[in-house]
């Protein structure tokens, strides 16, 4: 009697591009995450929320690389959350919102690359 067929790739063939996309696709969304909390503070929140998600539920880091990508994804929100409390108490001039911006940027993207540095060991 001969085995049943399979149909598709075979579970080697498709796990590595499925984990490659999962892993693009978490990365892209915690790096652009705050970015987008500073224009469209809608977006941004649910990029943030499911990038957090897919970090969290990958096999592929262990707990230190989940924190780490935790915290510098939620600078952002953090940030604002500040921002919004001087800027009732005293106002923000341009250089401080300069700074929040490159923060709300360059932060998200250290901690993807992290991860993504952490992915190729």
């Amino acid at each position: 009697m001969e085995p049943p067929a399979v149909i598709g790739p075979s579970p080697g063939e498709s796990a590595p591009a499925a984990g490659a996309a999962r892993t693009r696709l978490t990365l892209g969304l915690l790096a652009v995450a705050g970015l987008l909390m500073l224009f469209q503070p809608g977006v941004g929140a649910v990029a943030l929320i499911a990038g957090l998600a897919l970090l969290w539920t990958s096999p592929q880091w262990g707990t230190r690389h989940k924190l780490l990508g935790t915290a510098t994804a939620s600078t952002v929100p953090v940030l604002l959350l500040l921002g919004s409390l001087f800027l009732a108490a005293s106002g923000i001039d341009p250089m401080e919102l300069l700074l929040a911006v490159a923060l709300s940027v360059a932060v998200p993207a250290v901690g993807a690359a992290t991860l993504l540095r952490a992915t190729r060991h």
